[in-house]
């Protein structure tokens, strides 16, 4: 790369950094995630700057005291005899690499346990651990045929399979054998442990001039809170990360151990893309730039037989992938995204699935909150490391080996997320070694560049910075993911009796009974959520009831009414929310009065509701009669035989109790309004919320 290429990139990213373009999404039709996202970078930016300030108040402080006589050693093992400086350089590479990996382990333990109590905090690993459930009993989809909507939750499907997840294998498989050993938070742990072990590795190879720069890169990756979150949960993220950090560790290995090496780094490109398929192919090119680095020692023969290698090691899991779509999403190349989703998922500028344009500005908009967020996560430091690293590609005079090799880690998950309509901070994740890597040589660069009362500045402010984001703002975010009491008594596995099966509906809201509804009977994701925000809750409900077979039980069927399916945003001026019971609620059209059916699905949810999504992967798996594996359950140590369904009423259960014969049947429910749920015996709760016949 050219240095003004490479300054104008670093320009552009210092930019992205600094200033608040994600202003570009006020006012554009993006709906409420537009808004929140401004909403939050603005807010990530304002706590930010008075970080700062504190930060360069102390450095001022320290520059004062400092006066001329300040001196800081140089960087390097010749003179680097602080105290600090020699503990860090004492362990060996190996030893230094596992102690790295094992604080990160510990860390993100930490965060399992004690803070998040070995529950999940997203849906997405809700729906993995459940899907990773299923496959640990030998099953890649769950037989539930008509049934689904007891189970549906969001990113699950019903396909030709049954019940599935819409992620690819790679990161579940290491799930369902986390399940088969009776510990899959291990899983997330073990990839913590692996990303920081795998990085400090690469980074000692990266920089063996600087032994001391890249042990830093080595803790402070090991000892970030964005790290130990990840770890402390299930995301596949963590799969793709952990994977592309071994890869570039044997690609960095094998310019010295030969082909074996680069073999070892193809299978861990292969496993990162079958975990998350876009950010495993962007990274897929880093190894290479390894070897390209390197090619005058390896020269074209040895250059050509890694390749060759690392092209082999890939290919098992690239069948491995397309075997996998084919069974369960009809064609080697379809990811199970686009099956529930559409061709509105896929790359590129379009509308979303929710009917908003995704176009150039937002694109740069949600990137610009991207990384202003991901940026000030790696560590909660007030100044940034993607600024230092930005700073570091702008004004150094040339870029190392090492130094190349992180730019292109650090850059490509940034525009693949430039490219995808989705935006989170967690898209960066798989980046964190690289700009670890590249802010840590943006500070020596500051620090080197500076001389007397200015070095003095510039390190009492980078070390500020450092303390209040390790310090304060870390434990800070990690207290703020402690999980509020009322929360817990509805995502905790309710007390079952020991030793007996048990089926436990949960009470769901009217709205997430349609959602299931409407898509066992055919809707898409992309098509759902237009139905649910454009349509009166009971016009759904006489739609789906019209549906039912008058087989079933004599009844005929009702005419279809007409549904709104326009996919624009919005909801119509004619339809409002109403309370229908304690934080739930339904679109009514007040212009049409309510048929009984109606009537009784809203008075349902009167004392409230209880989400399915958080019980589900604590019991058995949906669609395995038995038992199927036992859960480690909340706390990292209960465990339960139950399985849970979604209450849909009492006629509409009843398919499930026949055939789930044998079990005690449960409903958890508030029963009164704004309580607690409680464990009920099913025919109570049925009379109770329903007021039918319960079997």
């Amino acid at each position: 790369m050219s240095s003004v290429l490479r300054r104008a990139l670093g320009g552009a990213l210092l930019l992205l950094a600094i200033l608040p373009v994600y202003r570009l999404l006020a006012g554009r039709p993006t709906g409420p995630w537009g808004e929140a996202t401004v909403r939050q970078a603005a807010s990530s930016l304002g706590t930010a700057v008075w970080g700062v300030v504190v930060a360069v108040l102390v450095g001022v402080i320290v520059a004062i005291a400092a006066g001329r006589r300040h001196a800081p050693p140089a960087e390097g093992p010749a003179r680097a005899d602080g105290v600090l400086a020699r503990l860090v350089l004492r362990p060996g590479p190996a030893a230094f690499a596992l102690l790295c990996a094992a604080l990160a382990g510990v860390l993100s333990a930490l965060v399992a346990g004690p803070l998040l109590r070995g529950l999940l905090t997203n849906v997405d690993e809700m729906a993995m651990l459940t899907h990773a459930r299923l496959l640990a009993t030998g099953r890649v989809g769950a037989d539930v045929g008509a049934l689904g909507a007891h189970w549906l939750i969001p990113n699950t499907l019903l396909t030709d399979a049954g019940w599935v997840s819409q992620y690819p294998p790679g990161h579940l498989v290491l799930l369902a054998l986390g399940v088969r050993a009776g510990m899959p938070h291990g899983v997330g742990l073990g990839l913590a442990a692996l990303t920081a072990g795998a990085s400090a590795a690469a980074f000692l190879r990266l920089f063996p001039a600087r032994p001391l720069l890249a042990r830093a890169m080595g803790l402070l990756l090991a000892l970030s809170p964005l790290l130990a979150v990840f770890g402390g949960g299930l995301m596949s993220h963590l799969s793709a990360l952990a994977f592309a950090s071994v890869s570039v560790w044997a690609a960095l290995r094998s310019r010295d151990g030969g082909w074996g090496w680069a073999l070892a780094a193809g299978a861990a490109v292969g496993w990162a893309v079958t975990s998350r398929p876009w950010s495993g192919l962007l990274l897929a090119p880093v190894p290479l730039l390894v070897w390209w680095e390197a090619r005058a020692a390896l020269r074209w023969p040895g250059l050509l037989r890694r390749v060759a290698a690392w092209v082999g090691g890939g290919i098992p899991f690239a069948v491995g992938l397309g075997l996998y779509n084919r069974v369960l999403f009809g064609a080697p190349t379809r990811l199970g995204y686009e099956v529930a989703y559409g061709p509105t998922h896929r790359l590129g500028f379009h509308e979303d699935p929710w009917g908003h344009a995704y176009g150039l500005l937002e694109a740069l908009g949600y990137t610009s909150a991207d990384f202003v967020a991901f940026g000030l996560q790696i560590l909660e430091a007030p100044v940034p490391l993607t600024l230092l690293g930005a700073l570091f590609l702008v004004g150094a005079h040339r870029l190392g080996p090492g130094a190349r090799v992180l730019l292109l880690w650090a850059v490509a998950p940034l525009v693949g997320a430039f490219l995808y309509w989705f935006h989170q901070p967690r898209m960066l994740f798989e980046s964190l070694p690289a700009w670890v890597g590249l802010g840590v040589l943006g500070a020596a660069w500051l620090v080197e560049r500076t001389r007397g009362r200015g070095r003095a500045l510039v390190v009492g402010t980078l070390g500020a910075s450092f303390a209040l984001g390790l310090g304060v703002f870390a434990p800070q975010r990690l207290m703020g993911y402690r999980w509020p009491t009322e929360t817990l008594a509805r995502i905790r596995l309710p007390a079952l009796p020991e030793g007996e099966p048990a089926l436990v509906f949960v009470h769901a809201s009217w709205n997430e009974r349609l959602a299931s509804r409407l898509e066992v009977e055919g809707f898409r994701a992309d098509a759902l959520n237009p139905l649910l925000r454009r349509n009166d809750a009971c016009r759904l409900e006489v739609w789906l009831a019209s549906q039912r077979d008058p087989q079933e039980d004599g009844v005929p069927s009702a005419p279809a009414p007409e549904l709104d399916r326009d996919t624009s945003p919005g909801t119509p001026s004619g339809l409002v929310r109403v309370e229908t019971g304690p934080d739930v609620g339904a679109l009514i059209d007040p212009s049409r009065p309510w048929p009984e059916p109606c009537v009784r699905q809203a008075s349902a949810d009167r004392f409230g509701a209880v989400s399915l999504a958080p019980l589900l992967w604590q019991g058995s798996p949906p669609g395995v009669d038995g038992a199927g594996p036992r859960s480690s359950g909340t706390d990292l140590a209960r465990s339960t035989d139950a399985l849970f369904a979604r209450d849909l009423g009492p006629e509409a259960n009843r398919a499930l109790l026949e055939r789930l014969p044998g079990r005690t049947v449960w409903l958890f429910t508030p029963v009164e309004a704004g309580a607690a749920p409680s464990l009920l015996p099913y025919e109570e709760g049925m009379r109770l919320l329903w007021g039918g016949a319960a079997r």
